[in-house]
């Protein structure tokens, strides 16, 4: 039987070469030849991939996706890896999809990995991030707004539910990796808000 440390490593190396698979990359290529990073917001997520490939290859990409974080983590756990294992890994399968090598570092964004990952992490925690990011759509009345609230608000969830501090740790180093994958949408949001900021103040 192998050291738990090495089977980690296998379970995390796993993790990152699953997630530098980018369905969204490969599918508009086979289909259109074409490079989804050349499309719209440059990504290879669902939402991207949907613009070239219409509502079928945005559903695709997105369960495609999401697989990949169930997978990743599961993986490890099937593997032995235990909980600190199963966090490292999903880590990497959303480090490797923002970051794939093969595609020169240039990936998604991460959202659809996430909700994959914790779905199998902790159910819970993947409502609770649901329903926080439905929630600020409605108030905001933007998705892309109400999802960037719920990445935000995402650590307190597991802390709200008790989870152990590892686990709230590990949440918060993932919606830290989507936030990074975000960054061009973050950035936005800050402008706007300060704009906001300062018509209000003169007024």
């Amino acid at each position: 039987m192998l050291p738990p440390i090495v089977t980690t490593a296998c379970a995390v190396v796993a993790a990152y070469l699953l997630g530098c698979f980018s369905t969204g990359y490969y599918l508009v290529s086979w289909r259109t030849r074409a490079d989804v990073r050349a499309q719209g917001s440059g990504s290879t997520g669902a939402r991207n991939a949907g613009r070239v490939l219409g509502g079928g290859g945005f559903a695709l990409v997105l369960l495609g996706d999401a697989a990949k974080g169930a997978a990743a983590v599961g993986l490890a756990g099937a593997l032995g890896a235990g909980r600190p294992g199963m966090l490292v890994a999903a880590l990497a399968v959303v480090a490797g999809h923002l970051f794939p090598a093969q595609l020169g570092f240039r990936g998604g964004k991460g959202a659809a990995m996430l909700l994959g990952a914790l779905l199998v992490l902790d159910p819970w925690t993947a409502a609770g991030g649901l329903g926080i990011a439905a929630l600020a759509a409605a108030a905001l009345r933007r998705t892309v707004a109400g999802s960037l609230v719920a990445y935000v608000l995402l650590p307190a969830v597991p802390l709200v539910l008790h989870r152990p501090a590892p686990e709230v740790f590990g949440v918060a180093g993932l919606a830290a990796l989507v936030l990074v994958g975000h960054r061009e949408h973050l950035a936005a949001a800050v402008r706007g808000a300060r704009a906001w900021s300062t018509a209000g103040g003169a007024r």
